[in-house]
């Protein structure tokens, strides 16, 4: 089970923004969660061009940073996990739980919880997401009474995950100088070897009436218009995830029950 001696849990949050502290402090106490380590989340918006320069990726040619243009408010997201993560990988626990300053719980995170998740934890490099998933495989890998472990089609989001130290150590060395956002789980899946797995049913959320500085709605919509302007002798980069999709549209010809998703909203 997830315990004291095995895990330890993070809340990222800025130091500025005190109404969204409040609110994670709350829900932690709430799911009587005592034990945390606050992390001061990485203002982007604050970040200087010398300090972009050298923390955010950028090829040989300089033409494009890698495959997605970020936001400061991007870009401070990643370093902040990627604080996260340097933190943990010099402690002695084996699991870290994530959360970020607007995450709300459904559900309890109980002992049931605890158990299912670290018994999943087969894999070397693994994440579990414990809030909604946009697209997944139906079909559970672990499962207990009231809740699946399942494999993730499509997710994004970093406001409630588990992550172990293979994993944090990888996203680390791939994400720094930053290259992408911090829940491009899709690509560290494809890419990097890292299962990413999620919970059935979505234990958290993300509570709506705290401002975001993040639109994941237009950071997609950025994403594609970027992509089309890559040259194609460039595109090595996106084919892995093209014909993941690829794969994943023909099984929805043909299989369409075997999916699932959580999302009910735009996003």
């Amino acid at each position: 089970m997830l315990n004291g001696s095995n895990t330890i849990y993070y809340v990222v949050s800025l130091d500025k923004d005190k109404k969204r502290r409040e609110n994670v402090i709350s829900q932690l106490k709430k799911q009587k969660i005592k034990d945390y380590e606050i992390i001061s989340a990485v203002y982007g918006r604050s970040l200087s061009d010398e300090e972009l320069n050298k923390k955010v990726y950028k090829n040989h040619k300089n033409k494009f940073k890698w495959n997605i243009k970020l936001s400061k408010s991007e870009i401070g997201c990643a370093l902040s996990h990627l604080k996260i993560y340097r933190d943990f990988l010099s402690s002695n626990y084996k699991f870290a739980v994530i959360f970020e300053d607007d995450v709300i719980f459904n559900y309890s995170f109980d002992n049931e919880i605890k158990n299912l998740v670290h018994s999943s934890f087969s894999e070397k490099k693994q994440v579990v997401l414990l809030g909604e998933l946009k697209q997944f495989f139906k079909k559970a890998i672990f499962k207990s009474q009231n809740y699946k472990i399942v494999k993730t089609e499509t997710a994004f989001l970093s406001h409630s995950y588990i992550i172990n130290k293979e994993a944090a150590q990888e996203i680390l060395n791939f994400n720094y100088p930053v290259k992408t956002t911090a829940d491009n789980w899709l690509l560290f899946n494809l890419y990097l070897g890292i299962r990413v797995y999620g919970l059935d049913p979505f234990v958290t959320d993300q509570n709506t009436q705290l401002e975001s500085e993040i639109n994941h709605i237009e950071i997609t919509r950025q994403i594609k218009e970027i992509e089309k302007k890559i040259p194609f002798y460039q595109q090595h980069i996106l084919w892995k995830r093209k014909f993941f999709k690829l794969k994943v549209k023909t099984l929805k010809i043909f299989f369409p029950f075997i999916f699932g998703s959580h999302f009910k909203r735009d996003r």
